[in-house]
């Protein structure tokens, strides 16, 4: 078996545009925990501003919710497999994004790394 990370370009994230963070805080979708969380911790207005949105949005909080609660009830490896499948969906949809994720890092069951994938080859391929 084949375990997924999806690594954070810090050096985007230390530098991103103004504009692209209030468009992605302002986003009318559900953004998945595994990006907010690569966001977050590089910008605390960001988790302010989009609880605000998610408050007042009933669909987004359902769907927060409902992502919360699958990754419950999921074993610990196929909730982080289906956490990033999510974050790879919403970067798909959002490709503006892209730049969030620098690469893929496949680990086999023991945690070896088996390989590195920049991103863009990665959903090039999949």
């Amino acid at each position: 078996m084949q375990l997924r990370s999806l690594i954070r370009d810090e050096e985007f994230l230390e530098n991103v545009p103004q504009t692209l963070m209030n468009e992605l805080i302002s986003i009318k979708d559900l953004i998945p925990i595994r990006i907010s969380s690569m966001v977050m911790d590089y910008c605390f207005e960001f988790n302010l501003r989009r609880v605000l949105v998610i408050e007042n949005n009933k669909y987004l909080k359902e769907n927060f919710q409902n992502e919360r609660i699958a990754c419950r009830k999921l074993s610990p490896i196929e909730s982080r497999e289906y956490s990033n499948e999510l974050a790879l969906d919403f970067i798909r949809k959002y490709p503006q994004f892209k730049p969030i994720i620098s690469h893929v890092r496949i680990r086999d069951e023991n945690f070896n790394i088996i390989e590195e994938i920049p991103i863009d080859q990665y959903l090039a391929e999949n």
